[in-house]
């Protein structure tokens, strides 16, 4: 079971993707491929595998 505040942040997040402002797009693009946050994207593929 995911914290509401986990879950609030997925819906931004697919909010943000699905629909959203292009240019806000490629600025969160852009600075994660500068952060090289690997951490990130790992979180997140975490999260959506615990999803299903």
């Amino acid at each position: 079971v995911q914290s509401p505040m986990t879950m609030n942040t997925l819906r931004l997040g697919i909010s943000i993707l699905k629909g959203g402002n292009v240019e806000i797009q490629k600025c969160m693009l852009k600075h994660l491929k500068e952060k090289k946050d690997v951490g990130f994207f790992t979180s997140i593929a975490g999260l959506m595998n615990s999803c299903r």
